[in-house]
C-alpha cells in the first residue's frame, strides 16, 4: 500500500471513530449558557469586562472564539455578544465536521462531575461509596481558574481557559451534571440521567432544555443558522433580565460566600436527588404530569445563581490582571 493511501485510510478511520464516539451530555442548552453569561456580564466591573473581552479576542485562530464577536452593532454590544456566545464554545467544539478542532479543544470529561449515590431501603439518597473521576468539572474549574489568573501565561492560552470557565460554571449548576445514580441496572451510575429514558428523550436532556421550555417557544430555524443564533441570544438576554429580577443577588448572600466549586456541585447533586428523580420518573415511562413545571422552578434559580457565581469568580481572577 502506498504512503498516500495509508494516510487517506488513517484519516478516514479517525473520522469514523469521531462519528461513532458516544455523544457527551450538553448541560444547559445554548440559551441557558448564554443566560448565565448574560447575568454575569451585568455584574462585572468595566475593567473586568474589558480584560475578558481582550482575552477572548486573543484566542488561537483555530479555536474559533474571536469569530463569535459579531460584525454589526456598537462596540459594547459586540463585546457582550462575544462574552455570551463564548459560554457556548465548549459545546461548539464538539462539532465533528472539524476533527482537528475536536482533537485539540474538546474534552468530554470536563463537563461534569459524577457524585455517585444510591437509594437505601428507607428510600433515602446516600453516598454510593464510589469516588468521582479524577478529571471532572470541579477539578477543571480550579485548574483553569489558576491558569486564567496567571498573567505570565500567553493571552491565547488564557482565552481558552476563560471560555471553558464561562461554560463549566454553568455546567455544575445543572443538577444532573453532578449526579450519578447507582442502581442494580446501572452499578456504575446512570451518567447523570442519560441512561434513563423519559418520554421521547432522556432525563438528562430534559433538564438541559429547561430554559427552552418556558416561557415562549423554542427558536425557529426560519431564515437559516444566523437568524437562529440571533434569536437564541435575544431570548437569553430576556431570560437574564427576567431571572435577575426574580432572583436578585441579595437572595444568595450565603451561597455566594461559599466559593468552593465542589460545594456548588454537592448542592446540585442534592437537587437532582430531591427533584430530578421524582416519583413517576421511570425508565421508558412518560414524563409525569407537572414534572416539567417543577423542573423549571428548580432550574431558573440555579441559572441565576450560576451567573452570580461566575461574575464573582471572574472578578477574583481578572480584577488586577
Amino acid at each position: 500500500m502506498t504512503r498516500p493511501r495509508r494516510r487517506a485510510l488513517a484519516a478516514t478511520a479517525a473520522a469514523l471513530l469521531l462519528a461513532l464516539a458516544p455523544r457527551p451530555a450538553r448541560a444547559w442548552d445554548d440559551v441557558g449558557h448564554m443566560t448565565v453569561a448574560g447575568i454575569a456580564w451585568q455584574r462585572l466591573s468595566p475593567a473586568v469586562r474589558a480584560r475578558a473581552v481582550a482575552l477572548l479576542r486573543a484566542a488561537p485562530p483555530d479555536a474559533g472564539l474571536a469569530q463569535l464577536r459579531p460584525n454589526a452593532g456598537g462596540p459594547e454590544e459586540r463585546d457582550r455578544a462575544l462574552f455570551e456566545r463564548a459560554a457556548t464554545w465548549a459545546d461548539v467544539v464538539r462539532d465533528r465536521r472539524d476533527p482537528a478542532r475536536v482533537r485539540r479543544y474538546h474534552h468530554s470529561a470536563w463537563h461534569f462531575v459524577n457524585l455517585y449515590w444510591r437509594t437505601d431501603a428507607a428510600g433515602r439518597a446516600v453516598d454510593a461509596g464510589i469516588p468521582p473521576e479524577p478529571v471532572n468539572a470541579v477539578e477543571r474549574i480550579a485548574a483553569l481558574g489558576a491558569g486564567l489568573a496567571d498573567p505570565r501565561r500567553a493571552p491565547a492560552d488564557r482565552a481558552v481557559d476563560l471560555a471553558w470557565l464561562l461554560h463549566l460554571v454553568g455546567d455544575v449548576h445543572q443538577p444532573l451534571h453532578c449526579s450519578a445514580r447507582v442502581t442494580p441496572e446501572d452499578p456504575r451510575g446512570d451518567r447523570g440521567g442519560n441512561a434513563l429514558r423519559v418520554g421521547s428523550t432522556n432525563l438528562h436532556s430534559l433538564w438541559d432544555d429547561a430554559m427552552d421550555r418556558s416561557p415562549g417557544r423554542r427558536p425557529g430555524r426560519r431564515g437559516g443558522r444566523r437568524q437562529g443564533e440571533d434569536a437564541k441570544r435575544a431570548r437569553a438576554e430576556q431570560w437574564a433580565a427576567r431571572l435577575a429580577r426574580a432572583y436578585p443577588a441579595e437572595r444568595w448572600r450565603a451561597q455566594l460566600a461559599d466559593t468552593a466549586p465542589m460545594a456548588w456541585a454537592t448542592a446540585g447533586a442534592r437537587l437532582a436527588q430531591q427533584y430530578a428523580y421524582a416519583p413517576g420518573i421511570r425508565d421508558s415511562a412518560p414524563i409525569p404530569p407537572g414534572y416539567v413545571d417543577e423542573m423549571r422552578q428548580v432550574a431558573e434559580p440555579q441559572v441565576a445563581l450560576a451567573g452570580y457565581r461566575l461574575a464573582a469568580l471572574l472578578e477574583r481572577l481578572l480584577a488586577a490582571r
